[in-house]
């Protein structure tokens, strides 16, 4: 899910392609940003994507806390078909973990994601696509405490 596209106004000039299941989202993006980039409504935790093409990056940032662990693995093998060989899938998500502040726990489970994983278990649904993968997380991005987990795959 791009949202309403808000990543487009910090990247270079790219040819930008953004897909969420929120109409509010996707008409905000086209106002916004649609002389940029293709904004498209559509779901994809379902088949078929309505993308065609090969892609060198795709991003879903806070996408797969909200998906089941079906529809996750929908999205990633949807994603492993639309990247060039070598091209990556990078996503970032909230994530538990162990000794984790009170704050970035509570934090977490009040997120609208009815799926927020720790490192482990995210990793695990990646695995089932993709071989090669990277993963970390980072508590730097917010003045509160948080856990982002950052993963980047790599296409075969």
């Amino acid at each position: 899910g791009c949202g309403p596209g808000r990543m487009l106004g910090v990247l270079p000039k790219v040819d930008y392609w953004g897909v969420d299941l929120s109409q509010r989202y996707i008409d905000f993006a086209k106002k916004k940003y649609g002389d940029r980039a293709q904004f498209i409504y559509a779901d994809l935790s379902k088949t078929p994507w309505p993308l065609q093409g090969l892609f060198d990056r795709a991003i879903a940032i806070g996408l797969l806390h909200h998906l089941s662990d079906e529809q996750a693995v929908v999205v990633l093998k949807n994603s492993s078909k639309m990247l060039k060989p070598g091209a990556k899938l990078i996503t970032m998500d909230g994530c538990y973990e162990k000794n984790q502040s009170p704050i970035a726990r509570f934090l977490l489970r009040m997120d609208r994601g009815k799926y927020v994983r720790n490192q482990m278990t995210y990793e695990a649904l990646a695995r089932t696509v993709f071989k090669q993968l990277r993963s970390r997380i980072e508590r730097r991005f917010l003045r509160v405490p948080y856990s982002h987990l950052i993963m980047e795959m790599t296409a075969g």
